[in-house]
């Protein structure tokens, strides 16, 4: 396994945990997309319950792959990595 150390393992155990939801994924997609939202334009773009898509937030959050800055009432979502994110679209073959 190389010099793969156990936090690299657990840590992408979590991020494919957090990948396994297609909602999340395409908020991913979504913030590919257009840079930046916040979980209302999020809820209303994908068509889902704003406490829902909440917590589809946080949990792609506490994974790393999108971090939230507030600015004023909203707080915004962007990508934190995002070549993983194109390399997650490239995997579809198709435009998601």
């Amino acid at each position: 396994m190389g010099n793969v150390r156990v936090r690299d393992w657990d840590k992408l155990a979590i991020q494919c945990r957090a990948l396994s939801n297609t909602t999340r994924i395409q908020i991913l997609v979504y913030l590919y997309d257009n840079h930046k939202a916040g979980v209302c334009e999020l809820a209303e773009a994908l068509e889902r319950i704003p406490s829902i898509m909440a917590g589809n937030v946080r949990r792609l959050e506490n994974a790393g792959l999108i971090t939230r800055e507030r600015d004023g009432n909203v707080n915004y979502c962007y990508l934190t990595d995002i070549a993983l994110v194109k390399r997650i679209i490239d995997l579809t073959g198709k435009e998601l």
